[in-house]
């Protein structure tokens, strides 16, 4: 089990800990920042296309 609570221990993505200044940021995170970075960057990039 990767999530204690609502808030993920390990980023869904990577599986690498996800530090506990951004679950306390951001309660119900599932991904690291990078992860979440990429994944808004290419939201960000593709969302004219769909």
């Amino acid at each position: 089990v990767k999530t204690c609570g609502a808030a993920a221990l390990f980023c869904v993505d990577c599986d690498r800990p996800i530090p506990q200044k951004r679950r306390a940021a951001h309660p119900t995170a599932q991904r690291c920042f990078y992860c979440q970075s990429l994944l808004e960057a290419n939201a960000k990039h593709y969302r004219g296309l769909a």
